[in-house]
């Protein structure tokens, strides 16, 4: 019976350390893909300002008088 319970505390607790495997690679890939996606919108936000300023096109502010 020891050899029984040996066995089915293994098994249980692999499936355990894979799960946790998979949470490990799943956060992993989340944070990668937000800062590639937010690198990307960075440089494109530099762009888009390089942008306005060569062509004078910058957003004016409402200036009361």
């Amino acid at each position: 019976m020891s050899a029984n319970n040996a066995v089915a505390f293994t098994n249980v607790f692999l499936e355990y350390l894979v799960v946790f495997g998979v949470s490990v690679v799943v956060v992993l890939v989340a944070c990668f893909l937000g800062v590639t996606m937010r690198k990307r919108k960075n440089a494109k936000l530099e762009l888009e300002a390089a942008g306005a300023e060569l062509t004078g096109d910058a957003k004016q502010e409402n200036i009361e008088e």
